[in-house]
């Protein structure tokens, strides 16, 4: 029986082939290194930028907290409402005496918990819900725009 030589064989001259494009495909980066002083200098830049985007969303978020978000009682609160307790959790309350709900707490409980809710608990000045941004003089918090809809209301109809 005759041996096929393996210079005959189509799937070797394939890996041949692939093997010499291989190089002349790949992709290769040009990169300028930096000398020392500049390379430190944009490190600390880059550092001072972070610190500083970092300070400017405390200060965001100190303003939204005096400002954007009002008590329960407020007469110019809106709808929508937020849980703060400065650490980022969620407190659910249930109502069903089974899991330990309203109906099972006695008065002192429920006087606890309604502190902890005035505490806590807060709704966005209307008209606010979407964000807000400050004037470029930095003496207004301006609301956001709304949203345009997702889907154009079927009954209006454009002429």
């Amino acid at each position: 029986m005759p041996t096929k030589s393996i210079f005959a064989s189509t799937t070797f001259w394939a890996i041949v082939m692939l093997l010499f494009c291989m190089p002349a495909m790949a992709q290769t980066a040009k990169v300028i290194q930096l000398d020392a002083k500049d390379s430190q200098q944009a490190k600390e830049k880059w550092d001072a930028l972070q610190k500083a985007q970092a300070d400017w969303d405390a200060e965001k978020q100190s303003i939204k907290e005096k400002y954007v978000l009002v008590k329960q009682d407020d007469p110019d609160k809106g709808n929508e409402s937020i849980w703060l307790n400065g650490r980022g959790n969620i407190t659910v309350y249930t109502t069903s005496c089974a899991s330990g709900g309203e109906s099972c707490l006695s008065p002192e409980e429920r006087q606890k918990r309604k502190a902890d809710e005035d505490a806590h608990y807060r709704y966005y000045r209307s008209g606010f819900e979407n964000g807000f941004q400050l004037s470029k003089d930095f003496k207004f918090v301006v609301p956001d725009a709304p949203p345009p809809p997702k889907y154009p209301s079927p009954y209006s109809v454009a002429y």
